[in-house]
């Protein structure tokens, strides 16, 4: 893991990218869009002690929406190998489609997950 910041307005992720890291956001807020219709839409905002970035590494598939630094912001991010290697530890991941399925859900949802530790919830995280 290892900590790391954006200035306002820089790209952490650009859809249709590799995969490579997973953030959990320390402070601030990042601004998640996707392409439609060679528009950019808005799917939500997320803040501190939410997360990002686990689709493409579980599913070993590109970025499907674009993470954009709303103000100045600070994350941890974990290299997709060292993810790939703790995921299979944490309490109810059962199986990759049932996570596509949460974090579509969270993406039109408005729902806020908070970090519970690595004992509870699924990866720690729960929704308030």
């Amino acid at each position: 893991m290892e900590e790391c910041s954006f200035t306002p307005g820089q790209l952490i992720i650009r859809e249709g990218d590799e995969g490579q890291s997973f953030y959990i956001i320390l402070k601030g807020e990042v601004r998640v869009s996707r392409r439609e219709d060679g528009q950019e839409k808005l799917l939500r905002v997320l803040g501190t002690g939410e997360h990002f970035g686990e689709l493409s590494l579980l599913q070993n598939i590109r970025r499907t929406a674009s993470c954009q630094a709303q103000g100045h912001v600070t994350c941890i991010s974990v290299a997709k190998e060292d993810f790939l290697e703790i995921i299979p530890f944490c309490p109810r991941h059962d199986s990759d489609a049932n996570v596509s399925v949460t974090e579509v859900s969270t993406l039109t949802e408005p729902r806020r997950s908070v970090w519970d530790g690595w004992g509870g919830g699924e990866m720690g995280w729960r929704q308030e």
